[in-house]
């Protein structure tokens, strides 16, 4: 299924029911096909898929933004801080309350940098906590005691969002699990793509605890980090997600 309900800039986000957005490829010569470097897709009134242009930055990460009554969730930052206006298009997305923007949380799925290199665009912002990505750091903020064991939880307002960790692909992962729309944001964990691993144990039994977690749970989608292409040069998936 095929749906065309992308808009070109971030003034626009389409409102589409289904997944499945024609995501934009690139070029083969960038320079010479202007566009906009960030992609906003609507899956529902409260939650919004971003995605970085692959000709602004090869990695065209998937950013997340989830929205409660309360809170905001912004999960991950942008790979290229200067070209990517991400705070901008986020704010533009929140909804005001006597002329305030709601609430802002920022927090990554993983200590790679083009998952936190926009960070700097919201330090200054009012109403906004950037959580850093290191160990450290997202232990002592979602209260890990017993790292990587335990589930964390954040309340927007509406709907809570379950913390898992994951480590193996990068040592302070973590996915994050919507209890209300039964999304898994799953970062470089799990994704259509080629999964690279600094601790493979590690990741198995990362994977055996998702497992565990989601296990009595509705799973609609896993929302990876990633898209990448096959051999053949056509993505592996034109789609943000592997569904369940």
């Amino acid at each position: 299924m095929q749906s065309l309900c992308i808009a070109p800039s971030p003034q626009g986000p389409s409102r589409c029911p289904d997944l499945c957005p024609q995501w934009n490829i690139g070029a083969e010569n960038c320079a010479a096909s202007p566009q906009a470097p960030l992609q906003v897709h609507a899956y529902e009134p409260q939650t919004f898929i971003l995605r970085q242009n692959p000709c602004a930055n090869p990695e065209a990460n998937f950013i997340y933004l989830l929205v409660g009554s309360q809170k905001a969730l912004l999960i991950d930052t942008v790979a290229d801080s200067i070209k990517m206006p991400l705070a901008q298009t986020v704010l533009s997305l929140l909804p005001l309350k006597d002329g305030v923007h709601l609430p802002l949380l920022v927090v990554h799925t993983h200590k790679h940098r083009d998952h936190y290199a926009g960070d700097g665009q919201f330090a200054s912002l009012p109403d906004v906590k950037v959580v850093p990505p290191d160990l450290a750091s997202v232990r002592a903020f979602f209260g890990f005691d017993c790292w990587p064991e335990g589930i964390a939880h954040l309340d927007l307002g509406g709907g809570i969002v379950d913390v898992i960790p994951t480590p193996g692909h990068e040592s302070a992962h973590v996915a994050f699990y919507d209890e209300r729309t039964a999304l898994l944001f799953s970062g470089d964990f799990l994704m259509p793509g080629r999964l690279t691993l600094e601790d493979t144990a590690a990741d198995q039994r990362s994977a055996a605890r998702v497992i565990g977690f989601l296990a009595n749970r509705p799973v609609a989608h896993v929302l990876g980090g990633h898209i990448e292409r096959d051999t053949a040069g056509p993505h592996l998936c034109r789609r943000s997600h592997i569904s369940s």
